[in-house]
């Protein structure tokens, strides 16, 4: 019992006596359990704090990098679907080409999206391409 400190008695008695007996009980504050652990406790805020800030903005950055793959993805799709959608039209009007020098409808490149360059002009320049 002799490790016990002395604590605090802010009753209205210790007060109403003299300010020098309530600075002596204020003094005591200190020697409270709940004082003593509370800078540990504040610490371990102040950490958990700081790791949730470290969370969320690695979170933040996670979703840009997402989202602009998501957009990168979905360009690339359009990209896509606008090529088949092209090529399916060319090679329709290219099915009823019969006169070997009427001119063909020059197909898209499904990797860049861009009209194939030295694409055949017609049956004649078709027929002469390299069979392999």
């Amino acid at each position: 019992m002799k490790d016990i400190l002395p604590q605090p008695n802010l009753g209205l008695v210790p007060v109403a006596k003299d300010l020098t007996v309530t600075a002596e009980h204020l003094g005591r504050c200190d020697t409270l359990p709940a004082a003593k652990g509370s800078a540990s406790q504040l610490h371990g805020m102040d950490l958990f704090r700081a790791n949730a800030a470290a969370l969320i903005e690695q979170s933040l950055g996670f979703e840009k990098r997402f989202k602009a793959l998501l957009r990168e993805g979905f360009a690339e799709m359009r990209t896509k679907l606008r090529v088949i959608d092209l090529n399916s039209i060319g090679r329709m009007q290219n099915s009823i080409v019969v006169d070997e020098d009427k001119p063909l409808d020059i197909l898209y490149s499904m990797r860049t999206g861009q009209l194939i360059p030295d694409f055949p002009k017609n049956l004649r320049a078709l027929d002469a391409l390299p069979g392999e």
